[in-house]
């Protein structure tokens, strides 16, 4: 059964094109990973009331369409730097603790030597 279509337009930067791909992306790739659909979920649960009444006082369908566009791929670009974020932070974690380690064991070599100088 065809559909009628209609062709919605609004002005929005020139990147959104690549952010709306790249968002895309991101949705794809997590797609069964139920902490970033959680995620996704509970932060559209708190932004999307807040964007439909401000595209209900413009009144207009295009404005109502890129408030939610943009207001998911905010969403979306938050989430991946915080994932980004998450990976480095565990990173630089792991390297303290080998640092950490390191200086455990010489300040328990250097203990040791001053213990062994005292008999």
């Amino acid at each position: 059964m065809p559909v009628a279509e209609r062709t919605y337009s609004f002005k929005a930067p020139a990147s959104l094109g690549e952010r709306v791909r790249k968002a895309g992306r991101v949705l794809a790739e997590g797609q069964d990973d139920a902490v970033l659909i959680e995620e996704l979920a509970r932060r559209l649960a708190v932004d999307l009331p807040h964007e439909l009444a401000e595209a209900t006082d413009r009144d207009t369908q295009s404005a109502l369409f890129r408030g939610v566009l943009m207001m998911l791929v905010s969403i979306v670009e938050g989430l991946e730097q915080e994932r980004r974020y998450a990976a480095e932070y565990a990173a630089t974690a792991q390297e303290h603790d080998a640092d950490a380690e390191s200086f455990f064991q010489a300040a328990h070599a250097a203990s040791a030597a001053m213990w062994r100088d005292e008999d």
